[in-house]
């Protein structure tokens, strides 16, 4: 993720094309962390 804290918080353009595995972990972080 890029950015601080839940508000700035963007997923950059390039994880969109990103496997699916790779997907699924920055989901999953995503969702475990403050945003």
């Amino acid at each position: 993720m890029c950015g601080k804290g839940s508000a700035e918080k963007r997923i950059p353009h390039e994880c969109f094309g990103a496997s699916d595995t790779f997907v699924r972990g920055l989901l999953n972080g995503y969702f475990s962390g403050d945003g």
